[in-house]
């Protein structure tokens, strides 16, 4: 946790966050090496910065920089669109085995559980629905090339998402983050 401190206000964050940049902050990080406790402070200050001017500081890295509040909305907008581009793209439908499935990983999770419930029960076949609410009878080797294939195309989304994620975590203009797209 970091302790910020300015005259009149104290906030406590996590690491990774933001920190609202007054003139000057005392910043206060505990370490902890095998149970032992390591404080450090640091002060931090700008003397070009005036109270009134719209910047933060950043602490990422282990490392604070200080960043215009522009790039750092503009960062937490592009996560937020980011993650409505994967939660659009995650739920599409999936063909396997030349039928067209729900996807998403709520859907590979229930198909799995559909799976293996036959499987613990002994049987050697599983119905599974397509998405037009059809009802396909398959062998577990079947159900499982679906449930792979599902899984895989939700993975990969969300392989996609993490990677934008760190395009915009490193990204230090805002021509920058523009460029990121789905």
């Amino acid at each position: 946790m970091i302790l910020i401190e300015n005259s009149s206000n104290k906030v406590i964050i996590s690491a990774g966050n933001i920190i609202l940049h007054p003139t000057y902050a005392e910043v206060e990080r505990t370490k902890y090496y095998g149970g032992i406790s390591d404080t450090t402070h640091t002060l931090i200050t700008d003397k070009s910065i005036t109270y009134g001017q719209a910047s933060w500081w950043f602490y990422s890295n282990n490392q604070f920089t200080l960043t215009e509040i522009g790039l750092v909305e503009r960062k937490l907008e592009k996560k937020a669109e980011i993650s409505a581009s994967l939660e659009s793209h995650e739920n599409e439908p999936v063909e396997s085995l030349t039928f067209t499935w729900n996807g998403g990983y709520e859907s590979a999770m229930k198909l799995d559980a559909a799976k293996r419930m036959s499987e613990l029960s002994g049987l050697t076949e599983v119905t599974f629905f397509d998405v037009d609410n059809q009802p396909h009878v398959l062998s577990l080797a079947d159900a499982t090339t679906v449930i792979l294939t599902i899984g895989a195309k939700y993975q990969s989304d969300f392989q996609k998402k993490q990677a934008l994620y760190q395009q915009i975590e490193d990204a230090t203009t805002i021509e920058e983050l523009d460029a990121i797209a789905w």
